[in-house]
């Protein structure tokens, strides 16, 4: 494993790290599951908010359009380590704040709403962790993490919402594998 720290709590031994494969449609729940690990979602907030620039910009929606966004943290094996922001178009999802939103998403989608992920595109940069995802995390404000942005399309084309993932550095290693034709 390799070391690592928290903000007032000390160093720890990390485990391995998660599979975070690109190609391979699945949810956290799921992903986590397959490598024979616990996975774990807690809701931290959930509203309807005006957008900001980039998140109209990843959802191709006019300035100052209203959104919903959900903010969870999640845990691996009782670790966290990852912090995600969703943003939904909130004309596809009328009433989804009155769900568990502790669930996956993605299976409250298909259940309640009859939409199924299609084409997603996956942006990731590496970043100093912000307030609210080092807060989430219990790490120190600045801390290194990966951002990986997500725009998600539904089987009709419809761009159905964008999640901005924001992950522990020592968490994930993301994999990509592509076959010739």
């Amino acid at each position: 494993g390799v070391i690592s720290r928290e903000e007032r709590r000390g160093c720890f031994i990390s485990p391995p790290r998660l599979a975070y494969d690109l190609i391979r449609r699945s949810h956290f729940h799921a992903m986590v599951c397959a490598q024979g690990r616990v996975p774990h979602t807690q809701l931290l907030s959930a509203r309807l908010q005006p957008a900001s620039a980039l998140i109209c910009e990843m959802l191709e929606l006019p300035a100052l359009s209203s959104v919903i966004q959900i903010c969870r943290a999640r845990r691996i094996d009782q670790r966290l380590v990852l912090y995600v922001e969703h943003y939904l178009r909130p004309e596809l999802f009328p009433g989804i704040l009155e769900h568990d939103l502790n669930e996956s998403l993605t299976e409250l989608y298909a259940r309640s709403y009859d939409v199924h992920y299609g084409q997603v595109r996956f942006d990731m940069v590496p970043t100093a962790l912000h307030a609210d995802a080092a807060a989430a995390l219990k790490v120190s404000l600045g801390s290194p993490g990966l951002r990986i942005a997500r725009v998600n399309y539904d089987r009709k084309d419809r761009l159905i919402d964008c999640d901005l993932e924001y992950w522990r550095h020592d968490a994930i290693h993301v994999r990509a594998e592509v076959h010739g034709d």
